[in-house]
C-alpha cells in the first residue's frame, strides 16, 4: 500500500502538482481563474445607464462601496465628488448620525469614518479598523 502511494506522489510531482494529503481521494484542484478576468466587462452596461439613474444607485450603496466606487476610474470619481447629496443620502440610509462639523464635506465624513488608513499627520500605517 505504501508503495502505491509512494508511486502515485511520484508522479504528481514529476506532472508539477502537490500531491494530496495522504488518506485523500478528492479531485485534483483545476487552477483558479483570475478575479480580473471574471470581472472584465461587468460594468459595461452600468456605463450605458442614464446620469439620474446612475445617481438613484449610487445613494442606494453602503457608504464603503461608495467610496470605492469613486476610486474605479476618473468618470465616477468626477461624478461623485460633484455632488454632496449622493454620499447624504448613502449615508441616511445606513443610518450615521448628522454631520456637525461645518469644515467637511459629507464624502470626506464618509472617509474618514470607513477608510482603512490612517488620517493623522505623518502616519504611515495602513488597515486600521
Amino acid at each position: 500500500m505504501k508503495n502505491k502511494t509512494s508511486n502515485l506522489t511520484m508522479k504528481a510531482l514529476k506532472k508539477g502538482k502537490r500531491p494530496a494529503p495522504s488518506g485523500s481521494k478528492s479531485k485534483p484542484r483545476k487552477p483558479a481563474k483570475r478575479r480580473r478576468n471574471q470581472l472584465q466587462g461587468k460594468l459595461e452596461d452600468f456605463k450605458e445607464l442614464p446620469l439620474e439613474l446612475k445617481l438613484e444607485i449610487f445613494e442606494l450603496l453602503h457608504p464603503r462601496i461608495l467610496m470605492l466606487m469613486s476610486r474605479i476610474n476618473h468618470e465616477y470619481q468626477e461624478l461623485l465628488l460633484s455632488t454632496d447629496s449622493v454620499w447624504k443620502q448613502s449615508r441616511l440610509c445606513l443610518g450615521m448620525p448628522d454631520l456637525k462639523a461645518q469644515d467637511i464635506t459629507e464624502r470626506q465624513y464618509i472617509v474618514l469614518m470607513f477608510d482603512k488608513t490612517c488620517h493623522g499627520r505623518n502616519c504611515d500605517r495602513t488597515n486600521v479598523q
